[in-house]
């Protein structure tokens, strides 16, 4: 009898024992109802013993199809250059820290030059 598609994915890939689920996650950001099991080789003689994989169960019983090749990401958020910003302010206060002697301005073409004051914009 063939392996159903989630047990096909909880086989290992290297020695193709099947594996053993160690943990359900259901993290925020799948929709209701779906589930991550993180599942480890069981093969004692398998050179992966112990790794690590996960499967993602989809709220239906359904199984993600596994797409090989390069990864995408998402473009960025909205607060990725609020985030920029603020490593850039925290970059800025450590220098000053390590210099006190140095003025604001000073310290910003220390930096680079490029960094602009962004409630002044200078």
């Amino acid at each position: 009898m063939p392996d159903t598609t989630l047990e096909e994915t909880q086989r290992c890939t290297t020695c193709l024992f099947p594996g053993k689920v160690v943990q359900t996650m259901r993290p925020p950001h799948l929709p209701r109802g779906a589930k991550v099991l993180v599942v480890a080789c069981d093969n004692n003689r398998c050179k992966f013993h112990e790794e690590r994989w996960l499967v993602q169960v989809n709220p239906d019983g359904t199984i993600p199809e596994y797409k090989k090749g390069p990864k995408t990401f998402d473009l960025p958020g909205p607060h990725t250059a609020l985030a920029g910003a603020a490593r850039e302010e925290l970059e800025l206060i450590d220098y000053m820290t390590r210099h006190p002697q140095m003025l604001e301005e000073e310290a910003r073409q220390a930096l680079g030059g490029y960094r602009r004051h962004r409630s002044t914009g200078r």
